[in-house]
C-alpha cells in the first residue's frame, strides 16, 4: 500500500506478522510529491519488480523501482521521455499490457499548449521511455479541472477514462 504524507510517498508492508512503514522518498533520494498527487503502483507481470509512480512538486512524473521493496531507485520519466510536465492536480494511472509486459503511465499535462491533455508515457525498449499526447492523437476532449483519470488493461488493449467539460 502506498500513500502520500507531508509530500513523501510511504509504503506499508505486511510480512505475515506485522506492518512496517517506509518513506520511499528518503530511501530513493527523490523529490517531494505534490500533496494532491495520486500514487500509482504495480508489479511487473511474472516478476517481483515493484514500480511506483507519482508527480513531483516540479510537475515531473517520477518512477520508483524496486525488486525487494527495501532498496529503491528513481527515474524522472518526464525528463527521460522529454514529455510535458504534469498539472498541479495531476492523477496518474499506471498499467502493463500483455503479452509484452510493457509499462504505460497516463497523466494530465499543464504545458501551455496542452493544458488538460492526457499524456501517455511508455517504455518501447528496455532502456527508452517515450510519450504520446493521447488527446491530440485521438482528437479527444480535454480533462475537466480536478477530474480523476482511471484505466484498465486487458491483454494488449488499454482503456483510459476521464471526465471532460
Amino acid at each position: 500500500m502506498y500513500f502520500v504524507s507531508a509530500g513523501h510517498v510511504h509504503q506499508f508492508v505486511y510480512n505475515n506478522f506485522n506492518w512496517t512503514d517506509s518513506d520511499l522518498n528518503v530511501l530513493s533520494k527523490t523529490p517531494a510529491t505534490l500533496n494532491a498527487s495520486v500514487v500509482s503502483a504495480l508489479v511487473l507481470p511474472g516478476t517481483t519488480n515493484l514500480r511506483v509512480f507519482y508527480t513531483t512538486t516540479s510537475g515531473s512524473i517520477e518512477l520508483l523501482a524496486s525488486s525487494n521493496a527495501t532498496t529503491w531507485s528513481r527515474t524522472d520519466l518526464t525528463v527521460k521521455a522529454k514529455a510535458p510536465t504534469a498539472h498541479e492536480w495531476n492523477r496518474t494511472v499506471a498499467l502493463t499490457t500483455t503479452p509484452n509486459h510493457q509499462v504505460h503511465v497516463f497523466y494530465v499535462t499543464s504545458a501551455s499548449n496542452q493544458v488538460g491533455h492526457v499524456i501517455q508515457l511508455y517504455k518501447p525498449t528496455a532502456t527508452t521511455w517515450s510519450y504520446q499526447d493521447m488527446t491530440a492523437l485521438t482528437n479527444g476532449g480535454i480533462v475537466a479541472n480536478l477530474a480523476d483519470i482511471a484505466g484498465i488493461s486487458f491483454k494488449n488493449t488499454q482503456s483510459i477514462y476521464y471526465a471532460a467539460p
